[in-house]
């Protein structure tokens, strides 16, 4: 991979750790603590000038519970939507999970009414 793919996908690592952050209202210095650096380390890595490692990066995707693949746009692998899914549903009281089901449920029949009608067209 050359230098500039390398530091297009440093910026775009950087620009994502910073929109999560803001997004998610939180400070660069409780993310300075959570992560173990000091609050201009956060700020150089957010600008892109200064490379996270992949401990600092477990750190961000722990404080930001997000996904490391998303932070680093990788592909899906399989299976990864179920355990996203999975790991939503475990902190979900039991209705809000039967709600869940039922929307999955209405999808499905959605979905088939649809491949109904363009198989009629």
């Amino acid at each position: 991979m050359d230098s500039a793919a390398i530091e297009l996908s440093q910026d775009m690592l950087a620009t994502r750790l910073r929109r999560t952050r803001l997004r998610l209202n939180i400070s660069q210095e409780r993310v300075a603590a959570a992560v173990g650096i000091g609050r201009a380390a956060v700020s150089s890595i957010e600008r892109g000038t200064r490379k996270v490692d992949s401990l600092e990066l477990r750190a961000f995707s722990r404080l930001y519970r997000y996904p490391l693949d998303d932070l680093l746009n990788l592909p899906p692998h399989p299976g990864a939507s179920w355990a996203a899914l999975n790991r939503a549903l475990t902190n979900m009281a039991p209705d809000d999970i039967a709600r869940v089901r039922r929307f999955a449920e209405f999808l499905g029949q959605e979905r088939n009414r649809q491949n109904i009608h363009r198989g009629a067209q």
